[in-house]
């Protein structure tokens, strides 16, 4: 895998844990968590298919939220217990109180 695949996955993945564990829902609070750009967080959670994750969106384009409804074949467990290595990979913002 090279690094911006890598590097991609990794936020995905960043994301998929912000939505699920409910510190981040919304698209603003994900953008200022993470400290991605609106277009790349958009494309991140479209993606997010691809790896079988199910995200349902809620509300209008200004308040959307989100749901994380299936993990699919990604284990949620081993992404918690690895999130500073994965906030890293990612290179996003870190997590306060992890």
């Amino acid at each position: 895998m090279n690094s911006r695949t890598k590097e991609a996955y990794f936020k995905r993945m960043y994301i998929a844990y912000l939505i699920s564990s409910g510190r981040a829902d919304t698209q603003a609070k994900i953008i200022e968590v993470t400290g991605l750009g609106q277009r790349t967080l958009y494309t991140c959670i479209e993606s997010l298919a691809d790896y079988g994750i199910e995200i349902v969106k809620q509300g209008t384009a200004r308040n959307q939220s989100y749901s994380l409804i299936s993990w699919g074949l990604t284990d949620p467990k081993q992404i918690a217990f690895q999130i500073d290595d994965v906030i890293n990979c990612a290179g996003c913002t870190a997590l306060e109180n992890t």
